[in-house]
């Protein structure tokens, strides 16, 4: 978990860059989007067999905080994100998850 941690934190510089154009915008900007992406956050609550990081809530919550240090719509954004797949993820079987 340390690791997401660190790649949440190495982030904050550009979020905090980037956090008056998100809040103007009323979404975060593109590069948010693809910084988040290309750090591997968005897979955190998907299952390491499909891919994912596999980490559990606390991982969220701290990678989302962290991520908040630079932009807080950001931190929001992907803690939302996470919380919506990880529930969408418990809800239907595994091969209709991998499908999706």
């Amino acid at each position: 978990m340390d690791d997401v941690i660190e790649r949440a934190r190495g982030l904050v510089p550009l979020l905090r860059a980037n956090a008056e154009k998100t809040e103007r915008a009323n979404a975060a900007v593109p590069e948010n989007i693809t910084a988040l992406r290309e750090a591997g956050l968005f897979r955190i609550p998907t299952p390491r067999s499909m891919g994912g990081l596999g980490l559990g809530l606390r991982a969220e919550v701290g990678v989302a905080a962290e991520l908040a240090r630079g932009c807080p719509s950001t931190g929001w954004l992907l803690m939302v994100n996470s919380a919506g797949r990880g529930l969408l993820q418990g809800m239907f079987p595994e091969d209709v998850v991998a499908e999706i």
